[in-house]
């Protein structure tokens, strides 16, 4: 990684060249997909660190410009799960989506903790970045009416307001 390293010569960051090379991005969101529990609360806030570090490097939107059609990998678990019981699941995985829920379980009450705080700040700021750098991605915050959260947000007076009014600057 130091000038003269491996990703010099590609002309690439290394958040760049992992999310080029594997399906980082894609893991990262499928583990905000599962369903919260004590399990893997903590798990989904150190994704959500991750996606929102992430999403900071311009260069990530050059190599996967469209979060809202991400790859779906194979999870490690093994479900014993009934066929029945399983929900489908789609071939892809949409994260601008799964942003917009991370911030909607904040937009009629407070968070809790300071844990709940830095996941809903993380996730405002991946998004408001994935927005910025992608003009697919703005498209898809658009149509999945990322505009009217923001706004029903601000109007509930709730600390989600606050934190995704940053999201209609870049909405325009």
């Amino acid at each position: 990684m130091a000038p003269d390293g491996i990703l010099s010569a590609q002309g690439i960051s290394a958040a760049a060249y992992m999310a080029r090379e594997s399906n980082i991005v894609s893991w990262l969101f499928l583990q905000l997909e599962s369903e919260a529990n004590d399990q893997n609360v903590e798990l989904q806030e150190r994704c959500m660190e991750l996606v929102a570090f992430l999403s900071q490097t311009i260069e990530i939107f050059e190599v996967q410009p469209n979060w809202s059609t991400l790859p779906r990998v194979s999870s490690e678990k093994k479900s014993v799960e009934p066929l029945t019981k399983k929900r489908k699941e789609s071939p892809e995985i949409n994260g601008i989506d799964l942003l917009l829920q991370a911030i909607a379980r904040f937009r009629k009450k407070q968070p809790t903790s300071d844990q709940q705080i830095e996941f809903l700040e993380n996730a405002c700021i991946a998004l408001s970045s994935s927005i910025a750098f992608s003009n697919v991605n703005l498209q898809h915050f658009i149509d999945l009416e990322g505009i009217p959260l923001v706004v029903y947000c601000e109007k509930n007076n709730v600390y989600s307001g606050s934190s995704a009014l940053r999201l209609l600057d870049f909405s325009r």
